[in-house]
């Protein structure tokens, strides 16, 4: 099994620099996201190229799930959020419906109370169900639950 890891900043095209940053890592049937915000809309345009650029042939496992883990802050512009949904939405070609989304965000992070709601109603709009936990222990609990489901945790 191969790992494949990328940056946004290997993707990034304009003339802006990304404020933020997320790293994406494809291992078996786990997709994992760490994630910095604040986030502006070139940071999301280059997460959609890294996105394309990873997931370009490949072939979902029937069951598999994608893990992010936030830090520093979910604050974002009303832009970089509209594109935001935007990848979402091309990311169904790559995503079935039936994929588990976790994010890992602590309680403590800057913006969690006041853009989660909206992170939320974004992937709820999308038909992509996504589970929320505040410890990555409780994250990495849930992704071998799912990925393993007769195996006890």
């Amino acid at each position: 099994m191969t790992i494949k890891t990328l940056n946004i900043n290997d993707h990034a095209k304009t003339q802006f620099a990304p404020h933020g940053n997320i790293q994406v890592k494809l291992d078996g049937a786990v997709i994992q996201y760490q994630i910095t915000g604040p986030f502006n809309i070139e940071t999301i345009k280059a997460f959609g190229r890294t996105m394309a650029a990873l997931l370009n042939g490949w072939v979902p496992p029937e069951t598999f799930v994608t893990l992010s883990f936030w830090q520093e802050s979910m604050m974002t512009s009303l832009e970089a959020f509209e594109a935001y949904r935007r990848v979402l939405e091309s990311g169904r070609s790559y995503f079935p419906k039936e994929a588990m989304n976790i994010w890992c965000v602590p309680e403590d992070l800057e913006g969690r109370r006041i853009m989660l709601p909206k992170w939320q109603a974004l992937y709820e709009a999308a038909g992509y169900p996504l589970t929320v936990v505040s410890s990555p222990e409780q994250a990495q609990k849930l992704v071998q639950q799912h990925l393993n489901p007769a195996t006890p945790v």
